[in-house]
């Protein structure tokens, strides 16, 4: 009852702490307006040789004629209604778009995420129990290999590779789940490998050598000395203590894994969010770019709190901290 209440109590220091990040979140969001040179309205009209007409309607949609925290608490206030505002150039609401996309994105990152750990943690578990063998040395050079080798250069090799020489796979494009779950998931093999890879190196790394740590604590030679099997100490004791540290890491990665979709999704001409923002950047869409980068922070949050939670579950001394 007292380590169920230590969790509930841990979270919900958690909760509070969020709550005025996101505050800090939306403002900084919606601040973007200010770093527009000039009038914002004919900077996003066009520039110098926009029609008033079309000066005077973005001024109006965006109310840029009131002080500017009244303008964000306007904002603010249809955000937490769900309302994003609309395109300035398409016909369409920014949560609709960003509606369509998310799902898009997030099985990109979501995909390569899976990747990463199915292939990185076994690798970190086998060179952390064998250090210095020749497993070890195959992981160690493989992981620094995929550290260094950057996602979008990944990503045009296997397109060169797989999709135009071998043409084992669809270059371009992407099939939705509901129309061909087969199509849907043989466009999304290269861009989860070339997410993936990296962040298998990374995982693999990082569980190595918290591994190495962990199998050289004192409570370690206790249960050897208790005269435990080797597969009993590594799986209730070994892997439970190495791989706290490694949630962390997953967490950051996938993070980082999301960030990464936006130019993955470029170069395999996929309709996520990547695309939807870079997009809007190129027209000056504000309300676009402002919804994309709200839910992407956003997004970020959730998954940092979500990767505290666990840790502190798994970890009791962390909600002590």
């Amino acid at each position: 009852m007292g380590s169920g209440g230590s969790l509930l109590t841990f979270i919900g220091r958690r909760l509070l702490i969020t709550i005025p990040l996101l505050v800090l979140i939306t403002l900084g969001v919606f601040s973007l307006v200010l770093i527009i040179p000039g009038d914002p309205a004919q900077t996003l009209a066009g520039g110098a040789h926009a029609s008033p007409a079309t000066v005077a309607r973005i001024r109006a949609e965006l109310h840029l004629n009131e002080p500017f925290f009244a303008q964000y608490w306007r904002w603010l206030t249809g955000v937490l209604r769900g309302h994003l505002g609309y395109s300035l150039f398409k016909s369409q609401s920014v949560a609709s778009g960003i509606r369509e996309r998310l799902p898009i994105t997030v099985s990109i990152a979501v995909g390569g995420m899976v990747l990463a750990v199915v292939l990185g943690l076994p690798a970190g578990i086998v060179a952390g129990l064998r250090p210095r063998s020749w497993a070890d040395r195959v992981v160690s050079v493989g992981s620094s290999l995929g550290v260094a080798i950057p996602d979008f250069w990944l990503a045009m090799v296997l397109v060169v590779v797989l999709a135009v020489n071998l043409k084992l796979l669809s270059p371009l494009g992407y099939v939705p789940f509901s129309q061909s779950p087969s199509q849907w998931f043989t466009h999304l093999i290269m861009p989860w490998l070339a997410l993936g890879i990296g962040g298998a190196a990374t995982v693999a790394r990082q569980t190595r050598g918290s591994m190495i740590d962990t199998l050289r604590q004192d409570y370690i030679r206790t249960a050897e000395a208790k005269g435990l099997s080797s597969t009993r100490i590594i799986a209730k004791h070994a892997c439970k203590n190495a791989l706290s540290p490694v949630i962390t890491l997953i967490g950051i990665q996938f993070g980082y894994l999301l960030g990464g979709t936006f130019i993955i999704e470029q170069i395999f001409s996929l309709p996520g969010l990547g695309t939807y923002m870079l997009g809007a950047i190129s027209d000056k869409d504000l309300p676009v770019i402002q919804g994309v980068a709200l839910v992407t922070a956003l997004m970020f949050v959730l998954i940092n709190l979500a990767v505290d939670v666990i840790y502190g579950y798994l970890n009791p001394k962390v909600r002590l901290a």
